[in-house]
């Protein structure tokens, strides 16, 4: 019985709001006054889900939230988008002001998650069928 509830343990310690989900970096883009970074990374979440590219808007040099990204959550909507490397879509970031992020992503990539306003940096979304030729 006791190898039973600690199997029973094992198998359940990763159904948290964070779970099986592992967040890996890709690149960081420094905010023109070098106190915010916008974060891009992959969320894997298992086999029964996609690769997705997430991106956050942190103070510089903060870890990654184990979390999904504040800013933009896509992921390529089963082949429809072109993924890179990483398994999820491209995006290009860049600063078009001192708190103006834009955020360029392939138009047919699946949009979970799009933020407005984080941190004080007002996000701009632009869709470019020339990303991930």
């Amino acid at each position: 019985m006791r190898y039973l509830c600690l199997l029973a343990l094992v198998l359940t310690a990763g159904c948290g709001e964070t779970g099986l989900c592992v967040n890996t970096e890709i690149r960081r883009l420094a905010s023109p006054d070098g106190r915010l970074e916008a974060v891009l990374f992959e969320r894997n979440c298992g086999a029964t889900t996609g690769f997705s590219s997430q991106v956050s808007i942190l103070a510089a040099g903060a870890a990654l939230d184990p979390v999904g990204g504040n800013a933009l959550v896509i992921d390529a909507d089963h082949g429809a988008a072109p993924t890179e490397a990483w398994g999820g879509p491209e995006v290009e970031m860049r600063w078009i002001g001192p708190r103006t992020l834009r955020l360029r992503h392939h138009p047919a990539a699946r949009v979970f998650h799009e933020g407005d306003r984080i941190a004080g940096v007002a996000i701009v979304r632009d869709a470019s069928p020339h990303l991930n030729r």
